[in-house]
């Protein structure tokens, strides 16, 4: 009995052996297998080099590009001489390295040059690794992408110094005394407006009956607007072109390239006057439109 007892246990304990032996055969085997794949994968994913003759057929058609012109335009120096010149309180420029600027899908400053033999060549740049891939279209829209080599990367016309934007500070105008004695609403609402060239929207005929009196010495016009619309218990609301505030801002930021967006860029124009345009368009950009609104209630 013990005698057959023992022969069972060891045929299965045999039996068991094969089977795990059978198993880490297969696993094994699968390791093997995904390895493999693995390595076809990385392979298949593995991008080229980027030819040395190709980077300088792309380095030198950037250089013909408006856009890289523009770039070498806006150094700091030069944007600075031309900034200290505005009548504002300050402005600050942020640089950014051009291939950055080129290369970056949310800035949406694509530079896409032809190539000696008609191939389209366009900067990809990803900052999450700072990578830089350039990307080759051909006629038939198939593409190749190469990786840029280190000395590559390092070449001077993709990593020069270049103004990107302005963020402009204006000088707020202030009043060494501004008074109203018992005066409607409507002319110290159009008088203060006026003094800083200001759109205004309001209902003249629920304003007129309201009367206020002030008396502020030293206080910006924005101030003296916010001070009789609390008097008075109306509401001003300003309308600029990104929307709806509740106060007055006196500064704005204004991109540099938002000229060259998406490639629409006019050679023949300085970029120093590109900078004055921008200047112009910043002072647009803070001069809203005051709306001045009733307490609730008060609709009739």
């Amino acid at each position: 009995m013990n005698t057959s007892i023992t022969k069972l246990l060891a045929a299965v304990f045999i039996l068991a052996g094969v089977a795990l032996s059978t198993t880490h055969a297969q696993a094994t085997a699968q390791t093997a297998k995904n390895e493999t794949a693995s390595k076809k994968a990385t392979a298949k994913k593995a991008i080229p080099p980027l030819p040395a003759e190709l980077f300088d057929q792309y380095i030198q058609a950037l250089k013909e590009t408006p856009q890289y012109k523009l770039a070498r335009a806006y150094n700091p120096k030069q944007v600075k001489e031309v900034t200290e010149k505005w009548d504002c309180k300050s402005v600050s420029v942020f640089t950014m390295p051009f291939r950055e600027i080129i290369g970056s899908h949310s800035l949406r400053v694509r530079v896409t040059v032809k190539l000696p033999n008609g191939d389209k060549a366009d900067l990809r740049y990803f900052k999450t690794n700072d990578t830089i891939l350039l990307e080759i279209e051909k006629d038939d829209s198939s593409k190749t992408t190469y990786q840029l080599s280190n000395s590559q990367l390092k070449n001077e016309a993709l990593n020069f110094e270049t103004v990107f934007s302005q963020s402009i500070q204006f000088s707020q105008v202030r009043l060494e005394r501004f008074t109203a004695e018992n005066q409607s609403l409507v002319t110290v609402f159009k008088d203060l407006c006026g003094r800083l060239n200001l759109d205004y929207s309001f209902r003249e005929d629920l304003a007129r009956p309201v009367h206020v009196t002030l008396d502020v010495r030293d206080r910006s016009i924005s101030e003296c607007l916010e001070l009789i619309a609390y008097t008075s218990g109306w509401k001003l609301t300003y309308k600029y072109s990104q929307g709806f505030r509740d106060d007055y801002s006196y500064s704005t930021s204004v991109r540099a390239y938002g000229h060259i967006e998406r490639n629409r860029i006019d050679p023949d124009v300085d970029p120093m006057e590109l900078l004055e345009q921008n200047y112009k368009k910043g002072k647009d950009l803070i001069r809203p439109t005051v709306i001045l609104s009733p307490p609730a209630g008060v609709n009739h």
